[in-house]
C-alpha cells in the first residue's frame, strides 16, 4: 500500500496546480490519480483505504515518492488534526500569494461558471462574506461530517488571512514539516524555487525547459485602485504578523503601492469599498490620475454641480449624535436642511454611496441649502463638499453616544448598509473586538477624521443652546420657539443599559484616548460615570430593602385567609410599584405608553395582551383549541374546569363556566390576574388559588370530585398531566398547551390509548395544543394511574470549574441544581445552561462519563435573559444549550463532566455533576451456556464485556456452578438439554427488567449501554440475519425479514412473556431455532426495533457496517484481532471474510 510522502495544502488560487505539474514531471515522483483528492476535508468518512487507493501501487526503482494537492486543506478546520493523526510524518508544501490578488482570482474563478456560483459583484461579495460563511463555520466545527459549499466558495478574504491558518496547522506539525513559498517568486523564478522544493522532498534537482503557468487567466475587469488599496490596508496587520511569525518577508504591501502608483486615490482610508465602487466606470470617478492643469470630465461635472446647487451648510458627526435633530433645528430658522438627503443610504439601483451618487442627488435637490449626515465624513475632501460650505462639527457626550449605539445594536445587527459602512471605513476595528470596543474605536476614528480633514470647522455640542451655533452662523434664531416640541429618533434613555466606561473598557490606551477626546470637547467621563453608578446603586438598594421587607412579612404566617392574603398582596404590589416606577415600570411585567396604553404579560410563555380597546380576549392556545373549548363549554354550562397556570385564559374561561379552579404560583402574576377578574363584570366567581410549586399536589384535594376539562398551561406540566388523570371524568378533556416541547412528550405515554387531537398554529413560531378524551374503561384508568417514574435521580453535587478567563466570559448551569430529586419518566436527565466566550465563541457542549462521550449538543438556544444582561455580546441571544442524557446504563453513583468546544476547536472544562441514580428498571446481560465448550466461550466473551463496561451486571445460566468473578449471578440449569431448548426456555427467566441476551461466541469491543433506552419505546430489539433460513411455515410471508437470535434485547412484560412461550412451544429440536423465532415475532403484537449491524456483526459473513462494531458475533481463532481490524477503519465499509483468513492467534 503506497502512502503519500507530501501534500500541497494550499492556498487556493496561489499556483498549486502549476507546482503540482512541475513536481509530477520529475522521474522519481508519482502523481496521484487526480491532483485534488479532497480526502481530509470532504471525503474523510470514506476511510484511509479509499484515500490510499488514489496513489500508485506500482513499485519502480526510480519513482519513489508520491503526493497530492488539495488547496482546501489549509482552510478546513478539521484537516490539520486529521492529517496529523493519519500521516504524522508527511511533508507539507504551502504556496502563499498576495491576499488581495488571491481574493480577486478566487472571485473570477467563481464567476466563470456563468455567474451561477457567484451572482454578486466583487464589492458585494466581500461585504456579505461574513454573513455567508460564519454560520457555516459553526456547523462544520459542530459536525465533522458537515460539508459547506458557502465555506468553500465565498471565503474571499478569510482564506487570505494566512497567519490564522498556519498557526492552527503548526499546533499539529513542527515548523520543519513545512516548505512555505511565495507564489510570486515561484512564477518569476521557477527554476530557483523548484530547487528548494527538490531539496525539501529529498529528490535530485531537475531543470525543465519551460515552466508553464496552469489555470492562469487574465481578468478583463480588475478591481479599482481604491478597492485594492482598501484591501491592502485590511490585510496589512495580518501580513505583518505572518512575516514576524515565519521570519520570512513577503512585501505584498509594497507591491500593492506600486500597482497604484500611477493612480489618484483621495480619501482612501476614509471611504469604504462599497462607496467607492459603483460600476465599471468607477475608476474614472475616483482614482484617475489627473495631470496638473488638465480638467477631467468628472471635474467638469463637479463644477457644473457647484454652479447649480445652493449648498451652504453641512453637519457631520457620528451616528446617534443628533444629526436629525440638527436638520429640524436649521429648518426652524428658515434654512432648507435635509437629513441624509445628499449623503444618505443608496437606493437599490444605486447600490453604493459614491461621489457620482451624491452629485446626482445634488442636481435633483437644487433647492436644498444644507444636509445633516454622519455618512458625509468620508467625502469632506472631495468635490462633493465645496470649499465655501460651512461645516458644523457636531459632538455629543461619548458615553451617551456609545450607550445609544449599543441600545440600537449598531454593531450587533445585520444592517445592509450603515453598519458595514462604519466598519469598512474604520480599519482599526477588528472582528474580534467587543461591541463596546467597536463603538469606542469608531467614535474616536470618526471625530479624528473630521478634525484632520483640513477643513475649517464650526464646533457645536449637542448639549449647548442652539443660540450659540446660530450666532456663529449669523442666523436669525428668534423663530426657534416653533422648534420646542420637535420629535427626533432619539430613544428613551431611561431604558438603556447604563455603561461605566471606566470599568468596562478593558484596554487602558483606549480608555485614555476616550477621556482625552471627551475633555477636549468639554465633557467629563468621570463625572458621568459616577452619576450613573450612584443612581443605579441608590435605586437598587431601595428596591432590595422594600422587596426583602415585604416578602418577609408575607411569609411570616403560612395560614392566612384568602381575603387577608389579597389585602396584603394589594399593599405589597402598590408599595413596590411606586418604587419601581422611579426607574422602569417593566419590573413587574407591565408598562405604560404615552397614550395610556397598559401592556400586560400573559402566561408563562411571555405572550402579551394589551388592556386597551384592542385588548386580547382569548387564550394563547391554537385557534382550533379555542373553538373546541368554547363549543364544549357552551354545551356543558355546568362543567367543572381545572386550570394549571393563569392568564387571559382565566378571564376567558370564567365567562364560559361557573365552576373554574385556577392554580398560580407567582405572587405578582396572581395579583395582576386577580385585578383583571375584578375589573371585568362579565366573569363568574373563580376559585383562584395561589400555591407554591410543585402545585400538582392540589389534585389530592379533589377526591371524589371530577373535572370535565383540565388545562395544563403552567409549570411542571408533566407532573400536572399525570396528577390530572385521576381527577378527570370519563369522557373528560385533558388539554396541554405548547405540547410540541420535547420535555413533555414522555408523559404522553400515560395517555397512549386515549383519543388524541393535535393542533398547530399557523404563526412563524409553530406552537401546538393537544387534547385527549379520557376513555370509559376503569381498568385502563387503573393501569395509567399506577405508572411510576422509570428512575429517580438525586443531584449529589455540582462543581463549577474556575472560569478560563482567556477563553470564557461567563457560563452557568441552570438545571439541575444541587439537592434536586428528579423523577424520570423517560430515563433522561435534562441539563440546561448557557455559555459566553471571548475571542473564540463556544459552539458546542460535550457531556462525558468516565471519559466516554454521552452527548454533544450545539450552543444555539435562545436566551433572552442572558442577552439582556450582556447586550454588548451578539452571541448572548443564542448562548443556551439543552442536553438530555440517558441514565440507563450509567453506574448508580455517576459523575457527568461538561466541557465546551470553542470555534477554534479547543475544549474548556466547565464542571461536573454527581448523580445518585435509583432506577425501578434493572438492566443487565445474560448468557446461556451448557457444555464445556460454550461455558469457555461465555467466560471469554464476558471478560471482553467487563473490560468495556465493568459496572454492567451479568448473569449466566449454565449446567454447572461457574467460579468466575465476572458473573454477578450464576443460575444452574438442573436438567439441561444441551441444545437450543436451553436458550429458548430460560431466556425469559432473566432477573432484569431490561435484558440483553448474548450468545457465547461473541466479542465485545465497545460500550453498548446506550442500547437499553430503546426499550422505553419498544418491546424487543433484534438485528437482521445475514441470510434467510429454510423451514418457513404457518403462513409467514417471505417478505418478513429473518432476524438473528444470537443478540436479543427485550423487556419484561406480558406480551414479551407470551412471545417467548410461543417460541418455546413451536420450536422443534434439533432444528435451527431461528425459523420459529421468526414465526413467533411475526405473529406477536410486539413493537420491534431493528438493531444496527454494529450491535450484532455476524462473522464470517459478508456484511456492511458504518460505525464502530460493538458486538462481534461468530467464531474465529482470534476474534479480538478481527474486531480491531474492522474498527481500524471508519465510515461505510465492507466486511469481507477473505481478508481475515491470514489472521492467527
Amino acid at each position: 500500500m503506497q502512502k503519500p510522502n507530501f501534500i500541497i495544502i494550499g492556498a487556493q488560487k496561489c499556483g498549486t496546480t502549476s507546482l503540482y505539474k512541475y513536481l509530477t514531471k520529475h522521474p522519481q515522483i508519482l502523481p496521484a490519480t487526480k491532483k485534488e483528492v479532497h480526502f481530509f476535508d470532504l471525503n474523510f468518512d470514506k476511510g484511509m483505504s479509499w484515500y490510499y487507493s488514489h496513489f500508485s501501487q506500482k513499485e519502480t526503482q526510480n519513482k519513489i515518492i508520491t503526493g497530492e494537492a488539495s488547496p482546501y486543506y489549509i482552510f478546513h478546520p478539521h484537516a490539520p488534526q486529521r492529517i496529523s493523526q493519519s500521516l504524522p510524518d508527511i511533508k507539507l508544501i504551502v504556496l502563499l500569494r498576495n491576499p488581495v490578488d488571491r481574493a480577486v482570482s478566487h472571485y473570477y474563478h467563481n464567476r466563470q461558471f456563468r455567474k451561477l456560483r457567484e451572482p454578486l459583484s466583487f464589492e458585494e461579495a466581500i461585504q456579505q462574506e461574513s454573513s455567508r460563511i460564519e454560520p457555516e463555520i459553526n456547523k462544520i466545527i459542530a459536525d465533522e461530517n458537515y460539508k459547506s459549499l458557502s465555506h468553500r466558495y465565498y471565503s474571499y478574504l478569510s482564506r487570505g488571512i494566512y497567519i490564522q491558518q498556519l498557526v492552527e496547522w503548526m499546533k499539529f506539525f513542527p515548523r520543519q514539516s513545512f516548505l512555505i513559498l511565495k507564489s510570486e517568486e515561484l512564477w518569476e523564478n521557477p527554476g530557483q524555487k523548484m530547487k528548494q522544493v527538490w531539496d525539501f522532498l529529498g529528490v535530485p534537482s531537475q531543470t525543465q525547459e519551460i515552466y508553464e503557468k496552469h489555470n492562469y487567466r487574465r481578468h478583463k475587469n480588475d478591481i479599482s485602485a481604491a478597492t485594492r488599496m482598501m484591501l491592502t490596508e485590511y490585510f496589512q496587520p495580518y501580513n505583518q504578523r505572518l512575516e514576524e511569525y515565519l521570519g520570512q518577508k513577503f512585501n505584498w504591501d509594497n507591491t500593492a503601492v506600486k500597482k497604484s502608483k500611477n493612480q489618484e486615490s483621495q480619501s482612501l482610508n476614509m471611504t469604504s469599498i462599497t462607496e467607492q465602487v459603483s460600476n465599471k466606470n468607477q475608476d474614472k470617478l475616483s482614482v484617475t490620475k489627473i495631470q496638473q492643469g488638465e480638467i477631467s470630465s468628472t471635474q467638469k461635472k463637479n463644477q457644473k454641480v457647484s454652479r447649480k446647487i445652493n449648498f451652504k451648510y453641512l453637519v457631520v458627526a457620528t451616528a446617534r449624535s443628533g444629526t436629525k435633530f440638527m436638520s429640524y433645528a436649521f429648518r426652524s430658522v428658515g434654512i432648507n436642511c435635509g437629513h441624509e438627503n445628499f449623503f444618505g443610504a443608496p437606493s437599490k439601483k444605486q447600490r453604493y454611496l459614491t461621489e457620482e451618487v451624491v452629485e446626482k442627488r445634488m442636481l435633483n435637490n437644487q433647492k436644498l441649502e444644507a444636509d445633516s449626515s454622519w455618512l458625509a465624513v468620508p467625502f469632506l475632501n472631495t468635490k462633493c463638499v465645496p470649499k465655501d460650505v460651512s461645516i458644523i462639527h457636531l459632538t455629543r457626550h461619548p458615553q451617551k453616544v456609545i450607550e445609544s449605539l449599543i441600545a440600537i445594536g449598531f454593531f450587533r445587527r445585520n444592517y445592509n448598509f450603515y453598519t458595514n459602512y462604519a466598519l469598512l471605513n474604520t480599519p482599526q476595528i477588528k472582528s474580534s473586538d467587543s461591541e463596546l470596543t467597536k463603538c469606542c474605536k469608531w467614535y474616536l476614528y470618526w471625530h479624528r477624521k473630521i478634525e484632520e480633514s483640513g477643513r475649517q470647522l464650526i464646533h457645536y455640542r449637542l448639549e449647548d443652546p442652539l443660540e450659540l451655533l446660530f450666532d456663529k452662523l449669523s442666523l436669525d434664531y428668534e423663530r426657534y420657539e416653533i422648534f420646542n416640541d420637535i420629535k427626533t429618533n432619539t430613544r428613551n434613555s431611561e431604558n438603556r443599559r447604563k455603561i461605566n466606561l471606566i470599568e468596562e473598557i478593558k484596554e487602558p490606551d483606549l480608555l485614555k484616548e476616550i477621556i482625552e477626546m471627551a475633555e477636549g470637547y468639554g465633557y467629563s467621563i468621570t463625572e458621568e460615570t459616577e452619576t450613573t453608578m450612584s443612581t443605579q446603586k441608590n435605586q437598587q438598594e431601595n428596591i432590595v430593602k422594600v422587596d426583602n421587607k415585604y416578602e418577609k412579612e408575607i411569609q411570616e404566617k403560612e395560614q392566612v385567609s384568602m381575603s387577608e392574603l389579597k389585602d396584603k398582596l394589594h399593599n405589597y404590589q402598590s408599595r413596590l410599584e411606586k418604587i419601581h416606577s422611579q426607574r422602569n415600570s417593566k419590573q413587574f411585567g407591565s408598562s405604560t405608553s404615552s397614550n395610556g396604553e397598559i401592556t400586560m404579560k400573559l402566561s408563562n410563555d411571555n405572550s402579551v395582551a394589551k388592556k386597551t380597546k384592542s385588548k386580547r380576549t382569548i387564550p394563547a392556545l391554537t385557534k382550533d383549541a379555542v373553538i373546541f373549548l368554547e363549543k364544549f363549554l357552551r354545551q356543558k354550562p355546568n362543567a367543572k374546569v381545572l386550570e394549571f397556570g393563569s392568564g387571559i385564559s382565566t378571564v376567558w374561561l370564567s365567562k364560559l363556566t361557573k365552576k373554574l379552579v385556577s392554580i398560580e404560583h407567582d405572587i405578582e402574576w396572581y395579583q395582576k390576574v386577580t385585578n383583571y377578574l375584578e375589573d371585568d363584570n362579565n366573569c363568574y366567581p373563580v376559585d383562584f388559588r395561589l400555591l407554591a410549586r410543585p402545585y400538582h399536589t392540589v389534585c389530592q384535594e379533589f377526591q371524589g370530585e371530577f373535572f370535565d376539562v383540565i388545562i395544563v398551561d403552567g409549570r411542571d406540566r408533566a407532573k400536572c398531566l399525570e396528577a390530572s388523570i385521576r381527577v378527570l371524568k370519563k369522557g373528560g378533556i385533558l388539554m396541554v398547551d405548547d405540547a410540541q416541547r420535547e420535555k413533555y412528550k414522555p408523559a404522553y405515554n400515560l395517555l397512549r390509548d386515549w383519543q388524541l387531537i393535535k393542533t398547530v398554529s399557523k404563526t412563524k413560531i409553530q406552537k401546538a395544543t393537544y387534547w385527549w378524551q379520557k376513555p370509559d374503561s376503569d381498568q385502563h384508568e387503573k393501569e395509567l394511574t399506577e405508572v411510576k417514574p422509570q428512575a429517580k435521580i438525586e443531584i449529589v453535587d455540582i462543581s463549577f470549574s474556575k472560569i478560563d478567563s482567556q477563553n470564557l466570559l461567563k457560563y452557568h448551569i441552570d438545571r439541575p441544581k444541587k439537592g434536586d430529586k428528579i423523577d424520570c419518566y423517560n430515563n433522561q436527565i435534562e441539563i440546561i445552561g448557557w455559555i459566553l466566550g471571548k475571542e473564540s465563541q463556544p459552539v458546542a457542549v460535550e457531556i462525558l462519563s468516565n471519559g466516554k462521550l454521552l452527548q454533544k449538543v450545539s450552543i444555539n438556544k435562545k436566551r433572552p435573559g442572558v442577552a439582556k444582561t450582556y447586550p454588548q455580546i451578539p452571541q448572548a441571544k443564542t448562548s443556551g444549550f439543552v442536553a438530555n442524557i440517558e441514565v440507563i446504563g450509567l453506574p448508580k453513583e455517576s459523575e457527568l463532566t461538561l466541557q465546551a468546544i470553542l470555534k477554534n476547536k479547543s475544549r474548556v472544562l466547565l464542571g461536573s455533576i454527581k448523580l445518585h441514580i435509583k432506577s425501578d428498571k434493572s438492566i443487565g446481560v445474560i448468557y446461556i451456556a451448557t457444555g464445556e465448550k460454550y461455558i469457555r466461550e461465555a467466560c471469554q466473551s464476558v471478560a471482553s464485556l467487563k473490560a468495556q463496561m465493568p459496572q454492567m451486571p451479568v448473569t449466566i445460566f449454565a449446567d454447572e456452578d461457574i467460579k468466575n468473578s465476572n458473573f454477578e449471578q450464576v443460575v444452574v440449569i438442573e436438567k439441561p438439554h444441551y441444545n437450543h431448548v436451553d436458550k429458548v426456555q430460560y431466556m425469559y427467566a432473566s432477573p432484569y427488567d431490561y435484558t440483553l441476551f448474548i450468545d457465547t461466541d461473541t466479542y465485545i469491543s465497545a460500550d453498548f449501554s446506550e442500547i437499553f433506552p430503546l426499550l422505553d419505546k419498544f418491546d424487543i430489539g433484534v438485528a437482521h440475519a445475514p441470510l434467510n433460513m429454510k423451514g418457513f411455515k404457518n403462513g409467514v410471508p417471505e417478505s418478513f425479514q429473518q432476524f438473528n437470535s444470537g443478540v436479543i434485547l427485550y423487556k419484561k412484560s406480558p406480551e414479551v412473556e407470551q412471545f417467548f412461550s410461543n417460541w418455546f412451544e413451536w420450536y422443534n429440536p434439533p432444528n435451527f431455532d431461528q425459523p420459529t423465532f421468526r414465526e413467533a415475532l411475526y405473529k406477536s403484537q410486539l413493537r420491534i426495533v431493528t438493531l444496527p449491524p454494529e450491535y450484532n456483526c455476524r462473522f464470517p459473513f459478508l456484511g456492511v457496517v458504518f460505525g464502530t462494531v460493538k458486538v462481534l458475533h461468530g467464531r474465529h481463532k482470534n476474534l479480538p484481532l478481527v474486531a480491531q481490524k474492522i474498527n481500524s477503519k471508519k465510515g461505510l465499509r465492507l466486511i469481507n471474510p477473505k481478508e481475515f483468513k491470514k489472521i492467527r492467534e
